[in-house]
Parts: structure tokens; C-alpha cells; sequence
């Protein structure tokens, strides 16, 4: 059995896509349009993480009362 690749496609138009490569151009640590978007990606997961965290404990606050 293969193992096959998986890989995220990010389809930008062009004025988002230049916007991206001088965000990218101006960071130190990133050093391609895509290892930007990998970093946005995981912002936005851990962001998402943190809000279900929330979520979750005013859920558990709110079965205490």
C-alpha cells in the first residue's frame, strides 16, 4: 500500500498573493509565500483551539450554577 502526499491548496488572487509575498519579504522567519501561509494556518488553528477551550469551560461554568 502508498502512502500519498496530502497537501493544502491555497488559492489567492493576485492582489492578496503580493500583499502575502511583501508580508513574507518583511518577516524574518518566514521565507517562501507558502512557509507564510503554513504560519497562518497554524495561528488560525490555535487561535480556533483557544475559542473552543473558551467555549468549553463557560460550558462547565455554566453547568456549576
Amino acid at each position: 500500500m502508498s502512502r500519498r502526499k496530502q497537501s493544502v491548496r491555497l488559492y489567492l488572487d493576485v492582489d492578496t498573493y503580493r500583499q502575502l509575498l511583501v508580508q513574507a519579504a518583511n518577516t524574518q522567519d518566514v521565507k517562501t509565500p507558502s512557509d507564510y501561509a503554513a504560519q497562518l494556518l497554524a495561528e488560525g488553528l490555535n487561535h480556533r483551539a483557544g475559542e473552543e477551550a473558551l467555549r468549553q469551560k463557560a460550558g462547565e461554568s455554566a453547568a456549576n450554577e
